[in-house]
């Protein structure tokens, strides 16, 4: 149900122990009889293992799995959850077990980061080269000054008035060069 093993009965969820019992025709939840650091759970891992197909996500799969949302799904998954979502759905069709949900959203976050520097940097290298020095220089703070002048074009118009509307068509002029 979880895709991955959790290490300690906290882990899985009622509704998925309750059914078990129910499928074993046990009088109720036995669980936390169960001997959770023992050969037994090493047995039972292995055979569950065997039986579906699965197997555990080496270091490989996970920088696999990376990059493959980075280049394949990134660019049409629109949410952070859709994008973990098609993680949880490539690792189930590689019959691999999902990391932890922990380590399964670092993957995406990673993912997610390089895809939006993959993306900078192609927008970047489009841009001419005299259009890339001019944005740069719009974010040196010149000496003497507080804010750089990027600061200065984010700041608020201010009250209406004559001499607050001539700052901003300097400021718009200045965006246009």
């Amino acid at each position: 149900h979880l895709g991955y093993f959790p290490r300690e009965v906290s882990g899985i969820p009622k509704q998925v122990r309750l059914f078990i019992a129910r499928q074993l025709s046990l009088s109720g939840d036995l669980s936390m009889q169960y001997p959770w650091d023992s050969r037994t759970f090493g047995y039972h891992l292995v055979s569950i293992r065997q039986y579906t197909g699965f197997r555990f996500p080496e270091a490989q799969d996970k920088m696999d799995l990376e990059s493959w949302l980075r280049s394949e799904s990134a660019p049409e998954a629109i949410t952070f959850a859709d994008l973990f979502e098609c993680a949880i759905q490539r690792f189930r069709s590689l019959r691999i077990e999902l990391p932890s949900e922990k380590e399964s959203q670092r993957i995406v976050n990673a993912a997610l980061n390089g895809f939006f520097s993959d993306v900078h940097q192609q927008m970047t290298h489009g841009l001419d080269r005299k259009v890339r020095k001019d944005m740069d220089e719009l974010l040196i703070v010149p000496a003497g000054e507080a804010f750089s002048p990027f600061e200065k074009f984010k700041a608020s118009a201010g009250r209406p008035g004559v001499k607050n509307l001539q700052k901003e068509i300097i400021k718009l002029q200045q965006m246009r060069s």
